[in-house]
């Protein structure tokens, strides 16, 4: 009788095993996704970033001009 037992536990961890190698499959599939969502949201922070250092180029030259005006 013992060796039914063994057969048993055997299958009872194989099912187990089966089990938790899904959820890891279903939890890297879900880290894939999430990393392609953080590099799409760095790309679009990294272009922002550029506009907005531009824009303040723009009011540094302007303000630069404003200052170096001769006064009226």
């Amino acid at each position: 009788m013992k060796k039914g037992n063994d057969k048993s536990e055997i299958r009872k961890i194989g099912v187990l095993l089966e089990h938790v190698d899904s959820k890891v499959d279903l939890l890297i599939e879900g880290h894939k996704t999430l990393d392609k969502k953080i590099d799409k949201v760095d790309a679009r922070v990294e272009s922002f970033k550029k506009e907005v250092d531009y824009k303040f180029e723009i009011v540094f030259d302007e303000l630069h001009l404003i200052r170096n005006e001769p006064k009226e």
